[in-house]
């Protein structure tokens, strides 16, 4: 933050759609964490739908900027 301070710019702070909100598959019917073959928790590889936070650091207040939320997507 100091540096973005210095250098006079704004700092942009986000993540992609990950899965670490939900890491092991679930069996659909029971909901109980799927095992592969030597009976570990079988790990989910792909990513959730789940919203992803923002950041925008500016500390001169340059930029003009709104905030929209977004319901109901999806």
């Amino acid at each position: 933050m100091e540096a973005v301070r210095q250098a006079g710019g704004i700092m942009l702070i986000s993540a992609d759609h990950g899965n670490a909100d939900d890491m092991y598959e679930h069996d659909e019917k029971t909901g109980k964490v799927k095992t592969d073959k030597e009976g570990r928790p079988q790990r989910k590889t792909s990513h959730s739908l789940n919203p992803v936070p923002c950041i925008i650091y500016d500390p001169e207040t340059k930029a003009s900027m709104t905030a929209i939320l977004m319901k109901g997507l999806g």
